[in-house]
């Protein structure tokens, strides 16, 4: 793909993952929030050979045989970004089959662990720790508990010329992208030029590419060039796996016929971005909706719609992240009992201190929008002490009641 402009930003660093421990990962990636390229991580994976062929390209006929029968969601990048329900077997026959010229179906978010499980097949790849492991990724640990269907772990098929127009991840997550096969162009914007991607409404551009700008892009995207001038580019192989931090907007485009891995994933790095986009979306919602709080019976009814929408546009309210929470410490506090020393023990407190500063951000901000915004102007929160942390982690007693649920804060974690 031709690209015109100037690139400001350094390029995307390349490490060998498998030098990497936890806390290196932590500080050189995680904490330092910019895009990385792992390098030496997908090979091993069953996928990377039982999905391919010999020469590189994908095995279909395998994966034909593995999936018939469990549907995922098509996105034709040529006609809009329409999204059908395929079954995954048919797709992979007609991307085995079909010429492709003027076709660019894309089968992305599909959920490849529910499918592995839903069908008795192992699930054919393993992240390292500080990608996968229950206290490092706070999102599937509550969704695997929540749901038991839905999660965040998906794998994408796409002929070339297929992409993903610009956007940030779901919730302000993390995710990584592990290529199978096929290769892939990324180009990333940092976060301190994301509101010039965006229209007075909040709309995102498409693309900030000048090739793909509407004709009337000064009009309703003034700040795309400047944006552009700050991007950052990658390509990644085969056998790469990228890692995209929280907040920074991004365009993949399939540059030949790819399979990805993909994982969105929060934790202790980033959880106050992601706190910070659904106390977001929770004001935004009760401003929407605030004209009608009168038509409610009580207070707590309005504030249980208002999680009803938030948790419809964006796939978590305040509820489910306290309960997301909640499993993070339950899970810190397990590893806690195992005594860990040196690096695993700066890791954990590491996980410990942020995840008490979120948890209590998170109380204290939802405590004032709904003292804020009630209609009685009594405060939501029934005690709202200081955390003191002690050697093991322990802290005071909160108790906080949000539409019809109660609950109560102990330690790093909340009982519902």
């Amino acid at each position: 793909m031709a690209c015109n402009g100037t690139v400001h930003e350094p390029a995307v660093q390349r490490i060998r993952g498998r030098d990497l421990s936890t806390k290196l990962f932590i500080e050189k990636c995680a904490a330092a929030a910019r895009p990385v390229l792992l390098l030496d991580l997908v090979p091993s994976w069953p996928a990377y050979s039982e999905w391919r062929r010999p020469n590189g390209e994908p095995n279909f006929a395998k994966l034909t045989e593995d999936f018939q029968g469990v549907t995922g969601p098509v996105v034709d990048c040529g006609h809009g970004y329409d999204i059908q329900s395929w079954d995954v077997g048919d797709y992979f026959r007609w991307a085995a089959h079909a010429s492709h010229e003027g076709d660019a179906l894309y089968l992305k978010d599909w959920h490849l662990v529910n499918a592995c499980r839903s069908l008795g097949l192992q699930v054919p790849y393993e992240a390292p720790s500080y990608l996968a492991a229950p206290v490092h990724d706070w999102l599937n640990l509550y969704m695997d508990k929540a749901t038991s269907k839905d999660d965040y772990r998906f794998a994408y098929v796409g002929v070339a010329g297929t992409r993903t127009p610009l956007h940030h991840d779901v919730l302000f997550s993390h995710s990584w992208s592990a290529n199978i096969c096929g290769r892939k162009h990324w180009i990333f914007y940092p976060p301190e030029v994301s509101h010039k991607l965006l229209d007075s409404l909040g709309n995102t551009a498409e693309s900030a590419q000048p090739q793909r700008r509407t004709s009337d892009w000064q009009q309703h995207f003034p700040g795309l060039q400047e944006a552009w001038e700050r991007r950052l580019e990658a390509f990644q192989e085969e056998g790469e796996l990228m890692f995209v931090p929280s907040g920074w907007y991004h365009e993949v485009e399939n540059l030949t016929m790819t399979i990805s891995i993909n994982h969105n994933w929060l934790n202790a790095s980033n959880a106050p971005q992601v706190w910070h986009f659904l106390r977001s979306e929770w004001q935004s919602v009760r401003e929407k909706i605030g004209d009608l709080q009168d038509t409610f019976d009580s207070e707590a009814d309005f504030l249980e719609q208002c999680q009803v929408l938030m948790r419809a546009n964006c796939g978590l309210d305040i509820s489910g992240w306290l309960e997301l929470l909640t499993g993070a410490a339950e899970e810190a506090m397990r590893l806690r009992a195992d005594n860990p020393v040196g690096d695993d023990l700066w890791v954990l407190e590491w996980v410990e201190e942020r995840l008490g500063a979120v948890s209590e951000s998170s109380l204290a901000d939802t405590a004032a929008s709904a003292t804020q915004h009630s209609r009685k102007a009594q405060p939501v929160p029934l005690a709202a002490e200081a955390e003191i942390y002690s050697q093991s982690g322990a802290c005071a007693q909160m108790t906080f009641c949000l539409g019809n649920a109660s609950f109560c804060k102990q330690g790093l974690g909340w009982n519902r």
